[in-house]
């Protein structure tokens, strides 16, 4: 019996698929190293990246959402990055079409991002210039809309703003910059109280009497509490009550306790307390 060696596989024209394969991979090894080598550096590029973020994160410097919102941009700017480079390779040898496709693909990716970039500035000249930081009370007059209430966050996209209703306003960065803002010099709240069935003789009493009790509170500034009488009419009386928040940041606390503290000291009498916003007090 005779053995024999085994031997490659040809292929028509009598080449080895071991000397094709060969063949192939000298021809196309520009290619393969042209998409490989740069694919590998952008894939470090974003890990570093990332990396950077997750510790600016982890120290607090920015919020999870910018952290995601970040990333995903960072993401998207290497995949574009990648198919221009590829595109551009492949077409190497037809300038024409390849200049076509990325400019093409450039402004595509522009287009699909650009509220993104826009917002994105703005929120680097909101976080500079100052015009509203977190925990201010502020008035936006967005064209013939008014949004009042305390900063609650303000990230690359949205300024968020909780109303005295509990409900958060978004607002773009853009138009934010585009708006009015107006920040009353110091914090305060405001009540009106009615009275019904009050001697007319004991409306400067009650009055010193909602004075003492508003200045109990201990986010408030004892010296700036004022009350002045609004309406009186028959046995129905009506004051303005107004003080300063000691802290900007506890505007929404500080009604809270003003107005339990009211509604346990007026028990006696027949009342009604309501909240004076902001927007009141700026149109009077």
């Amino acid at each position: 019996m005779q053995w024999r060696g085994w031997s490659s596989p040809t292929l028509q024209g009598g080449a080895t698929v071991a000397e094709e394969l060969s063949r192939w991979v000298t021809q196309y090894s520009w290619l393969i190293l042209s998409i490989f080598v740069p694919l590998v550096a952008l894939l470090v590029f974003v890990y570093i990246v990332g990396f950077i973020i997750d510790k600016l994160r982890m120290r607090g410097v920015i919020s999870r959402s910018v952290e995601q919102r970040f990333k995903a941009f960072i993401y998207t700017i290497a995949l574009i990055i990648f198919i221009v480079h590829i595109t551009s390779t492949i077409y190497a040898n037809n300038v024409t079409l390849s200049i076509a496709f990325v400019v093409a693909l450039i402004l595509f990716a522009l287009y699909a991002v650009r509220y993104f970039i826009e917002n994105l500035f703005s929120y680097f000249v909101v976080v500079l210039s100052g015009i509203v930081r977190e925990g201010e009370h502020v008035m936006v007059r967005i064209n013939n809309d008014v949004v009042s209430g305390v900063v609650v966050s303000i990230d690359e996209l949205y300024t968020v703003v909780s109303s005295q209703h509990n409900v958060y306003v978004f607002i773009p960065n853009t138009a934010l910059l585009k708006s009015v803002v107006m920040r009353p010099r110091a914090a305060s709240i405001a009540f009106k109280i009615t009275f019904y069935g009050l001697e007319s003789a004991s409306v400067e009493d009650v009055m010193r009497f909602i004075e003492d009790a508003i200045a109990s509170s201990r986010l408030i500034n004892r010296s700036s509490v004022n009350i002045r009488l609004v309406e009186a009419r028959g046995s129905s009386v009506t004051v303005l009550a107004e003080a300063e928040v000691l802290n900007p940041r506890n505007v929404e606390e500080s009604y809270l306790e003003v107005m339990n503290i009211l509604r346990q000291r007026l028990r006696p009498y027949k009342v009604k307390i309501e909240v004076v916003s902001e927007r009141e007090r700026y149109a009077a």
